[in-house]
C-alpha cells in the first residue's frame, strides 16, 4: 500500500494545476483579443475619420502641439497633442487600428496585473461589448491612448516608480482630457502624490501657455438630456444594449435610465465595502463618462468611447469577485459567448459609413440622427437618390438635424428630382436662411424651368455692379460657375433667331 501524499506534495500539485490553468486562461484572453483585432481591422476611414485624417495631413507637427484639435466649435475645446501626433504618424486607418489594438491588449494585461491576476476582470474589460467603438474607429484613438497611459501610471504607482507614473500620467492627459478623472483619483488615493499632482500641473501649464483658454460649448438647458445620456452609458456597462454607434439620447428608454441608476447605486455600495483600489475603480466607473457631459449634451450622442475608461474602473471595482478555479473557465466562456457575437455584428458595421449608419437606423429606427448620418454617407458616395430617401425620413422624425431640409433639397436636385426639391423648399422656413439654402432653393427652381423665381431667390447673394456685371457675395464654391452658365443660357434665349 503506497503512502499517502504529504501536505507539501498536495500543495505543489495544486500549484502546478493552477499554474497550468493560468497559462490556459492567459492564452484564451490573448486569443480573444486578437480575434477582436482581426474582426475590426480595416484600412477604410469611417465617420469623422475622413475629416480628421485630412486635417492631420495638412497640419504640421508643430501646430498639433500648440493648438486645439479644431474641426468645429466642439473640437476647438479639445487639446490632445499626443493622440493627434500618433494619428499623424500612423498616416491612415490601418496603422491606427493596429496601434489601438496594441493599446487595448496592454491595457487588458494591466487590468489582469492590477486585479491580482483576476482573469475574469481582464476578460470583462478586454471583451466588453462597449469597447466596439474603440476597436472599430480610428478617431477613438485618444480614448484608447488616455486609458492606456493612465493604466500604466496606476501600475507604476503600485511598483513605486514615481518617474514613470509622472511621465505616463502626463502623456495620458495630453492624449485626452478625460484622463484627468483617473489622475486626480491617483492623487487622492495614493502616496506620494507628487507624480499625479505634478502631471496635472504640467498639463494645465502646457495647455494654457500654448493654447490658452478653450472650452467645449455647453448649453445649460440641455443638462437634463446630457444626464440621461450618461445614465444610458452607465447602464450599458452592465447591459450593453441598444447596440449602435449612433446612441441618440433623444431615444433613451426609462429602462435604460433605470439601469444606469442601479449601476450608480451598486458602485456606491462597492465604494463603501471595497479596498483602496476598488474604491478608486467605483468612482472612476461613474465619473469617467461624466466628464463628457458637455459634449453629450451639445451633440445629443452618448458615444460608447466615453465609457471606455469607466469600464477600466468597473474591472477594478469588481476585482474582489472571484470564482472557484473549476468554475472560472465556464464563467469566462459565458462572457465570450455573450460578447463576441455582439463584436462580430458591430465589426461588420464599422467597415464603412453606409454599413455603420444602416445598422444604426435598424437599431434606432426613429432616430433622426441615424437617418441623417446615413443620408450623409450616401451623399458622400454620390448616391443622391438614397441620400434623399434618408434625409426625407430624418426630416419626418422628431428632433431632425438642423441641416436636414437643406441636404434633402440638395440630394433631390442632384438626383434629378428638382420638382420635389422645390416643394420641400417652399414648405420650409422663409427667414434666417443660410446662403447654401438659398443657392439650392434657387437651383431647384431654376431646374424646374422657373428661372425668374430662381433669380429672385438668389438676389440677396448677388450684387449688380455699375458695369452691369454680377458679383457673388456668398454661396458654395460651385455657385459662381453655375451662375455663369445660367447667364449664358439666358443671353442665348434673348438673341433673335437667325434669318433663313
Amino acid at each position: 500500500m503506497s503512502p499517502a501524499p504529504s501536505t507539501s506534495q498536495t500543495t505543489d500539485t495544486a500549484n502546478k494545476v493552477l499554474s497550468g490553468q493560468q497559462k490556459q486562461e492567459r492564452l484564451a484572453l490573448v486569443a480573444g483579443l486578437l480575434l477582436l483585432g482581426f474582426l475590426y481591422f480595416t484600412t477604410t476611414p469611417v465617420w469623422d475619420d475622413h475629416f480628421l485624417f485630412s486635417y492631420l495631413e495638412q497640419t504640421p507637427f508643430s501646430q498639433l502641439m500648440n493648438s486645439p484639435v479644431g474641426l468645429g466649435d466642439v473640437g476647438d475645446g479639445y487639446y490632445r497633442p499626443v493622440s493627434m501626433i500618433l494619428m499623424k504618424l500612423g498616416g491612415g486607418a490601418g496603422a491606427v487600428h493596429l496601434l489601438i489594438l496594441l493599446f487595448h491588449l496592454v491595457t487588458t494585461w494591466l487590468v489582469y496585473q492590477l486585479t491580482n491576476q483576476n482573469w475574469l476582470m481582464a476578460m470583462l474589460f478586454g471583451l466588453h461589448p462597449m469597447c466596439s467603438e474603440i476597436l472599430g474607429w480610428s478617431s477613438a484613438l485618444p480614448d484608447a491612448a488616455a486609458t492606456f497611459f493612465s493604466a500604466i501610471a496606476l501600475f507604476a504607482i503600485h511598483k513605486k516608480q514615481a518617474g514613470l507614473a509622472f511621465l505616463t500620467a502626463s502623456l495620458a492627459l495630453l492624449s485626452k482630457e478625460n484622463a484627468l478623472v483617473l489622475i486626480a483619483l491617483l492623487a487622492v488615493f495614493y502616496k506620494p502624490r507628487l507624480s499625479s499632482i505634478g502631471a496635472i500641473f504640467l498639463y494645465f501649464s502646457i495647455r494654457f501657455l500654448l493654447v490658452g483658454t478653450t472650452t467645449v460649448p455647453f448649453e445649460m438647458d440641455r443638462i437634463f438630456a446630457g444626464c440621461k445620456g450618461i445614465l444610458w452609458l452607465l447602464g450599458s456597462s452592465m447591459f450593453p444594449f441598444t447596440v449602435t454607434a449612433v446612441r441618440d439620447i433623444w431615444h433613451v428608454t426609462a429602462l435604460e435610465i433605470g439601469l444606469g441608476i442601479a449601476v450608480v447605486t451598486f458602485a456606491g455600495y462597492l465604494f463603501t465595502q471595497g479596498q483602496r483600489q476598488q474604491k478608486l475603480g467605483a468612482i472612476l466607473w461613474i465619473m469617467a463618462p461624466v466628464i463628457a457631459l458637455p459634449t453629450i449634451a451639445s451633440s445629443h450622442l452618448a458615444a460608447e468611447r466615453y465609457l471606455y475608461l469607466g469600464i477600466f474602473g468597473m474591472a477594478l471595482a469588481l476585482s474582489a469577485i472571484r470564482f472557484p478555479a473549476k468554475t472560472t473557465p465556464f464563467v469566462g466562456l459565458l462572457l465570450a459567448v455573450v460578447s463576441i457575437p455582439i463584436h462580430y455584428q458591430q465589426s461588420r458595421a464599422w467597415q464603412s459609413d453606409i454599413a455603420l449608419f444602416s445598422q444604426a437606423t435598424k437599431a434606432l429606427p426613429n432616430s433622426s440622427y441615424s437617418h441623417h448620418l446615413l443620408g450623409f454617407a450616401y451623399l458622400r458616395e454620390n448616391d443622391f437618390k438614397q441620400a434623399a430617401s434618408s434625409f426625407e425620413r430624418g426630416l419626418q422624425l422628431e428632433h431632425s438635424y438642423p441641416t436636414e431640409r437643406l441636404l434633402l433639397i440638395q440630394s433631390l436636385t442632384l438626383s434629378g428630382n428638382p420638382e420635389k426639391a422645390l416643394q420641400f423648399a417652399e414648405d420650409g422656413p422663409k427667414t434666417d436662411l443660410t446662403a447654401d439654402y438659398l443657392v439650392w432653393w434657387g437651383r431647384a427652381a431654376y431646374e424646374t424651368g422657373q428661372q425668374s423665381k430662381a433669380w429672385q431667390i438668389w438676389q440677396p447673394l448677388l450684387k449688380i455692379n455699375q458695369d452691369k456685371t454680377l458679383t457673388v457675395l456668398d454661396g458654395p464654391p460651385w455657385f459662381r460657375a453655375y451662375l455663369r452658365e445660367a447667364i449664358r443660357q439666358r443671353n442665348a434665349q434673348k438673341k433673335p433667331a437667325p434669318q433663313e
